[in-house]
């Protein structure tokens, strides 16, 4: 579904719904994600891009190419290792993304300590590639320890000049903040999920209050995918982002 996206052209104007379904890849068995196949193919009227790994990606490549195909290019930590959050490497580069269809390309830029600057380098490396396979590129600005509101806006325009095309980090905490954020990077930012909520209306809400602040979308995984029916919150989520849905109507709608 690309009536809403021009990925050829991102801009602070772009609105876009994506889901994120990469999970396993750093987690291992995560519950939602036991058939990917499936979830996939229920969600595609309600998003704009799918955000996978690559071996789901390779298998589902068909269903995946009917929206936006986002490949997660970068990994390599994971509970299982006693270590930072921030031993990610780039495994993958965009021919092997272009290979797959893909019109998308996703690694983390973590912030907080020394160890977590290669990741940075990750993000310059696999945007230089994007340029060359014509793929559009999405930085993920994460922390592995407590900032400060300068700090994550620092974060995020270190992140914007190393050649992506969209911004996904977490939302501040309130609509003055994130437009502070906002502010600070001439691209499209989009927020993610993070850990499930337990009430719907309790991520739509915040999504309401991304939109209403100038926020470009969302970026959400398990606060859909773990639903025991994701399709009333997706497309409930759809409605906030494109359609400018009070969280009401949204809800109603379902």
């Amino acid at each position: 579904m690309e009536k809403y996206v021009n990925w050829n052209q991102l801009d602070k104007s772009s609105k876009m719904v994506i889901y994120a379904f990469d999970h396993a890849a750093i987690f291992g068995n995560i519950p939602g994600l036991e058939n990917p196949g499936a979830l996939y193919e229920r969600l595609i009227p309600y998003t704009d891009a799918m955000l996978t790994s690559f071996t789901s990606y390779k298998k589902w490549a068909k269903t995946i190419n009917q929206t936006a195909g986002v490949l997660r290019c970068d990994g390599g930590w994971s509970p299982l290792q006693n270590s930072s959050y921030n031993n990610f490497n780039l495994y993958l580069d965009c021919s092997d993304a272009r290979k797959l269809g893909a019109k998308g390309v996703i690694c983390m830029a973590i912030f907080g300590d020394k160890e977590s600057e290669k990741t940075l380098a990750n993000v310059a490396k696999l945007a230089r590639s994007a340029k060359e396979e014509g793929i559009f590129v999405i930085g993920e600005v994460l922390f592995n320890r407590p900032v400060t509101l300068e700090e994550r806006c620092a974060a995020v325009r270190i992140t914007s000049e190393w050649g992506v095309d969209v911004i996904k980090t977490e939302y501040p905490g309130n609509v003055e903040d994130f437009k502070v954020l906002l502010n600070s990077t001439h691209l499209p930012v989009v927020v993610l999920g993070g850990q499930r909520k337990n009430d719907p209306r309790e991520i739509l809400e915040m999504i309401a209050e991304v939109m209403k602040a100038g926020g470009n979308g969302v970026a959400i995984g398990r606060n859909v995918f773990q639903q025991p029916n994701p399709e009333p919150l997706a497309r409930a989520i759809y409605a906030v982002v494109h359609e400018n849905a009070s969280v009401e109507d949204a809800l109603a709608a379902k």
